[in-house]
């Protein structure tokens, strides 16, 4: 029989099938936790200010400084 251990954010039990005991969290929280950081990542580099091309060869339009910005390669 696997040794269950207790998830610190949900308290629920968990073992090395369901949950990751290097980080002592069952799998659906490891879920929520990723899924928040890509959220905030994605939030992070996106201006509003900033209209998107639809294709990759043409520049972006910038609303504010009314000028075209080109696209950082790399």
């Amino acid at each position: 029989m696997t040794e269950e251990y207790t998830c610190i954010e949900c308290e629920n039990l968990y073992d090395d099938t369901d949950g990751d005991t290097s980080f002592g969290m069952c799998n659906k929280c490891l879920d929520i936790i990723y899924n928040k950081s890509l959220k905030r990542k994605s939030e992070e580099r996106r201006d509003p200010n900033i209209r998107r091309s639809s294709t990759v060869h043409y520049p972006d339009w910038d609303l504010i400084n009314k000028k075209y910005i080109t696209r950082k390669r790399g």
